[in-house]
């Protein structure tokens, strides 16, 4: 990956409105590879004709390399440029100060996700189930580092999946209904957040891809169908969402937000729609 960024003295884009922003340049390059293998089963089994198990397991061992290096402007002083059409490779400035640095980082991570569902036709179209799933989000590293602090190890975010569920047909399929409960407990979420930079000055902040210690989320969703005319159908959905984050420190003397929520996570969603076939 190859990308620079710029700010370029105040008029040098004519037909843009000029900024008070200092100039500066930086040029981020970075190799990443990952290799990855598994081995998975999957088996479902019908102990009596309403009564059904299935179970899954996969073993993953992933390894990731991050060869990494950046070089900044020092400071507004010492940016310059040849040209301003093509900015990102007529740079002449100088290089320097802590937004110039590089890194290798290597992982290697083993994990064992599975999940166990067990569901019981109660009737002709009526199902109960309950799932458990064990879930890894691949870990990684922090590639949008501007600075040696943010040029992080990103731990496998881990998932605890509680679900439980009902669904439903009737009228010989006229109306569906299906109700899910679940809980989800999270280890390691991986989020992006704004820090603290250790010995700047101003207060000056980056950005950090890291991982909060603990989080989960409580909810339900509701789904109705229904098609009372040939050709008719009519549907329903309701989400009901609560979520939070338990252990969550930003990194290098940041802030503790634990108790903060989700983002984009709206506590309820309401899907409506009709449709007519003719």
């Amino acid at each position: 990956s190859d990308a620079a960024s710029a700010t370029l003295p105040d008029g040098s884009v004519p037909a843009l409105p000029g900024d008070t922003a200092p100039n500066a340049y930086s040029r981020t390059r970075y190799d990443h590879s990952a290799e990855s293998g598994a081995a998975f089963l999957n088996l479902g089994y019908d102990i009596t004709d309403s009564f059904n198990l299935t179970v899954g397991g996969r073993f993953t061992r992933e390894t990731k390399t991050l060869d990494f290096r950046r070089v900044s402007s020092p400071n507004a002083a010492a940016t310059a440029w040849s040209s301003y059409p093509r900015w990102w490779e007529n740079y002449t400035g100088a290089f320097g100060g802590t937004g110039t640095f590089s890194g290798v980082l290597e992982r290697t991570w083993d994990n064992f996700t599975y999940d166990v569902t067990p569901s019981w036709t109660v009737a002709p179209g009526h199902l109960l189930y309950f799932k458990f799933a064990h879930g890894v989000k691949s870990g990684g590293f922090n590639t949008a580092a501007q600075l040696p602090v943010a040029l992080q190890v990103v731990e496998p975010e881990e998932l605890d999946a509680f679900e439980i569920g009902y669904k439903s047909s009737w009228f010989d399929g006229a109306l569906t209904f299906n109700a899910t409960a679940f809980h989800y407990q999270y280890d390691n979420v991986q989020i992006n957040v704004v820090g603290p930079n250790p010995g700047a000055v101003g207060g000056v902040t980056t950005s950090y891809l890291q991982n909060a210690e603990e989080a989960h989320v409580n909810g339900a969703e509701f789904e109705l169908t229904a098609r009372p005319a040939k050709g008719l159908a009519l549907n329903a959905a309701l989400g009901l969402l609560d979520t939070k984050y338990d252990k969550l420190q930003v990194v290098n003397g940041g802030a503790n937000l634990a108790g903060a929520e989700f983002v984009r996570a709206p506590h309820v969603t309401l899907n409506l729609g009709a449709s007519y076939e003719f």
